[in-house]
């Protein structure tokens, strides 16, 4: 505020108006000295960027070169976890499954190829569901998967 309340003194001065609202040049040229607000693209980039470092440590969630690498780096990290949260889900539930499978009798495998020859199109979450909260539907899936087993 200072310095330009200055520089429009000296530029007054200068034309030769005798203060910075005199009418004349002085007046008109000053009117524009005042910058308009900065509405460009690289500030909404910006502050996208740190809106996503928040909470980020030490300059990763204020300077903007540290803060866009950290978010590149996190957004790599969560596109990479996602799958394997989906791998460890999958390998949770074909646990269950065996688990309750092998209480009567019958191994994953061959569980899995009886249903699949009976035509019981039934996915690994489901399963894995049936095996702990419904422990009689799962062994009337399992009378089924032994009876359309194949024989070794």
């Amino acid at each position: 505020e200072r310095w330009v309340t200055a520089m429009m003194l000296l530029f007054a001065r200068a034309v030769g108006a005798a203060a910075p609202g005199a009418p004349g040049l002085a007046a008109r040229v000053v009117r524009h000295w005042t910058m308009p607000p900065v509405r460009s693209m690289a500030s909404g980039k910006h502050k996208r960027m740190l809106k996503m470092a928040k909470g980020f440590r030490g300059r990763a969630n204020s300077c903007f070169t540290v803060a866009k690498m950290r978010v590149e780096k996190a957004l790599q990290y969560a596109y990479r976890d996602r799958r394997q949260r989906r791998r460890d889900y999958k390998r949770d539930w074909i646990l269950r499954i065996n688990a309750g499978a092998r209480q009567y009798g019958i191994a994953y495998s061959r569980f899995m190829k009886g249903l699949s020859n009976a035509h019981i199109d039934l996915n690994r979450k489901v399963l894995a569901d049936l095996a702990i909260t419904e422990p009689l539907t799962f062994k009337a899936l399992v009378d089924v998967a032994k009876a359309h087993r194949p024989r070794v």
